[in-house]
């Protein structure tokens, strides 16, 4: 027996187990208000994260949960330093364990999902989406708007440029015709 539920939003706390026993499925997003952390990481949230998670228990008798997790965020490309726009898109496949030890027994396909009895749908797509932000955020190569630097420019800054080591340079130089 497979149940849809069609949420707008989804709900906050979910009981995995009882979902995959049911069969269930949940389509819908998570409202920003909710998120804690992926809006501190980023410098906008386009749009609600929107989900699609299927809850089963497969053939070897392992509850999952398997789907699609996406939302739009801006981030401060680190070439040119102007706000980019990222498509987070994740598949997931979670193995349901009730511990640790547990997880470790898990089929290679799954990630582990250690829920003892509910967990909060909001961090498992929270740590979905953190997984996917790029450590260094760029526009694609040959998007990026860096500032043009003029000739002139550069010229300036090569004559403010301070050389500490010259000083030394002139002190040794002097050091060493007083002592020839």
């Amino acid at each position: 027996m497979i149940t849809e539920f069609m949420c707008d939003p989804l709900p906050d706390i979910i009981d995995p187990w009882a979902l995959a026993r049911q069969g269930s499925r949940l389509q819908g997003f998570l409202p920003r208000a909710r998120l804690r952390r992926l809006p501190a990481l980023v410098c906008e949230l386009l749009d609600e994260p929107q989900v699609d998670l299927q809850f089963s228990i497969d053939f070897d008798g392992q509850s999952c949960v398997e789907g699609q997790i996406g939302a739009r965020v801006t981030v401060m490309c680190q070439r040119c330093l102007k706000p980019c726009e990222l498509s987070l898109h994740a598949h997931i496949a979670l193995g349901l364990v009730a511990d640790e030890s547990a997880a470790e027994r898990l089929a290679v396909h799954y990630e582990p999902l250690i829920a003892a009895v509910e967990v909060e749908l909001t961090d498992v797509v929270e740590d979905e989406l953190l997984l996917l932000l790029p450590v260094f955020p760029r526009h694609p190569e040959g998007d990026c708007q860096m500032p043009a630097v003029s000739q002139q420019s550069s010229e300036v800054v090569e004559l403010n440029t301070r050389r500490p080591f010259a000083d030394l340079r002139t002190l040794w130089q002097r050091d060493q015709s007083e002592s020839s």
